[in-house]
């Protein structure tokens, strides 16, 4: 029975090594979680690869999943459609429920450190999921100057418009979805 999920949300290509290995190990802590590598086909240069299938084949090549306890592999998957870290989060639950049968009890999210106020306040209330059963791994760089734009460009916009579907959020999903990709 699987009842906890991982989400690796990694936006940042510099990032995303140290998030994948992270996810795999948050993977192989919990025998009833699954990994969701969350991300659309955000980027023209990479074609049709998604960003939650690179992540996969990522991990897969570094025999991370192969580490992780049994059945690593089909506990590791993918969600192809996210645009934003909302809908890393969202879309992740969903595949979730697609592959478990059922909606996930807790939720693990790997990102970097300084998004944890977005995901752990501002997305897990927008989904109105249990604040004690949410949980942020933070991994990878932090700066001063990232929380600064983490605080003007999505903080901020995120308190006005929790699901990113005006404004400048909503421009920002458009201009990450270059194929025009749509969930199922």
């Amino acid at each position: 029975f699987i009842d906890h999920i991982k989400v690796c949300a990694y936006i940042r290509a510099a990032c995303d090594n140290d998030g994948a290995q992270e996810g795999t190990r948050q993977l192989s802590l919990l025998p009833n979680s699954a990994l969701i590598f969350s991300g659309g086909s955000t980027r023209p240069s990479a074609g049709p690869r998604s960003e939650g299938f690179s992540y996969w084949l990522y991990a897969h090549a570094q025999g991370w999943l192969r580490r992780s306890k049994a059945p690593g592999e089909s506990r590791a998957q993918t969600e192809e459609f996210a645009r934003d870290s909302f809908e890393n989060v969202l879309f992740s639950v969903c595949r979730f429920r697609q592959l478990a049968g059922s909606y996930p009890r807790n939720i693990t999210v790997v990102s970097l450190p300084f998004k944890e106020r977005r995901f752990r306040d501002m997305h897990r209330a927008a989904l109105r999921f249990p604040a004690d059963r949410f949980h942020f791994v933070g991994v990878g760089p932090w700066t001063a100057e990232n929380e600064q734009g983490e605080l003007r460009f999505a903080v901020e916009p995120l308190r006005k418009d929790p699901y990113g579907c005006g404004g400048d959020l909503a421009a920002k999903k458009r201009r990450r979805n270059p194929l025009r990709l749509s969930h199922p």
